[in-house]
């Protein structure tokens, strides 16, 4: 199946603004970047992206591209943080 929108698609709703903004940025500010975001999988399970770009020049077409890196590895440590996050603070006297 060649689904060129899957990607788009697999984006939570709540998170879709964060690559919409990144996408549009890129094409018209050529710069290096990262964001996080999340993605529905398959089994309904939300699973954090850490990506980065960066832009390259072919010299050859004279043409600015992107090359991008993904890292599935961040849904752990991001639930983590968000446990802490949510945990009651002590209060010191």
């Amino acid at each position: 199946m060649d689904d060129s929108s899957l990607f788009v698609n697999v984006i939570v709703p709540e998170d879709s603004e964060i690559w919409e903004k990144h996408d549009h940025e890129a094409c018209t500010n050529l710069k290096g970047r990262e964001i996080q975001f999340r993605i529905r999988t398959k089994d309904g399970r939300s699973r954090w992206i850490d990506h980065a770009c960066l832009p390259v020049s072919q010299s050859i077409a004279q043409q600015e591209q992107h090359v991008a890196v993904y890292r599935l590895a961040i849904t752990g440590p991001k639930r983590v943080f968000a446990a802490v996050a949510n945990t009651p603070k002590p209060h010191w006297f």
